[in-house]
């Protein structure tokens, strides 16, 4: 997986070929935080010139959002918030599972250490923490995989347009599937948080 990651997916070539997907997102972020000042400049005083953005929320969703598309080719998991912002779909993705997910991960666990206490009790509630948000990551994530997978294999798709794609076409000295349906489903997990 080393090998396929780093002249695959990560390579400079890949980059190079994804950069008008990043690009895009950049735009819509600058869209995003121009309509959000407009919209606040309507409601605050008029000697005040500029509205009020929350920059932290900003931030993360677009990070996420050109994850999305580069991995997905896809802005949001729904329909998309108002004047670009993000979905309710989004929100859910990125802080009950994507931010859960990250905070449980490296989390200190006494079963880390006594293995044997594994089966008695879960200490400290991470593995119920990390069931849950893996369940809302794959809520997002299984039927576009699905989907995409079954496009390739009626034939229905024929140029590859992001990191899915890629993975999907990876072929085996037989020149069958290299990935199952369940490792891209895992690469995918590991990929979004690269």
């Amino acid at each position: 997986m080393k090998k396929i990651v780093a002249n695959d997916l990560l390579s400079p070539q890949k980059h190079q070929w994804l950069q008008d997907k990043r690009d895009q997102e950049s735009n819509h972020l600058v869209f995003h935080v121009y309509s959000k000042c407009m919209n606040n400049n309507n409601n605050v005083n008029k000697d005040n010139c500029f509205g009020l953005v929350n920059v932290r929320s900003v931030a993360r969703h677009y990070c996420f959002n050109v994850t999305k598309k580069l991995i997905f080719n896809i802005r949001h998991f729904g329909e998309g918030g108002i004047d670009g912002g993000p979905s309710f779909e989004d929100e859910e993705h990125l802080i009950s599972g994507t931010f859960r997910l990250l905070k449980h991960i490296f989390a200190f666990c006494v079963t880390d250490y006594l293995p044997c206490l594994k089966g008695l009790y879960d200490f400290g509630g991470h593995k119920c923490e990390i069931k849950e948000a893996m369940r809302i990551m794959n809520k997002y994530h299984d039927p576009i995989i699905e989907e995409r997978i079954k496009q390739w294999n009626d034939g229905l798709r024929s140029e590859q347009e992001d990191f899915l794609d890629v993975l999907i076409n990876l072929k085996d000295s037989n020149n069958a599937p290299f990935l199952t349906s369940k490792e891209i489903k895992s690469q995918i997990i590991v990929n979004y948080f690269f």
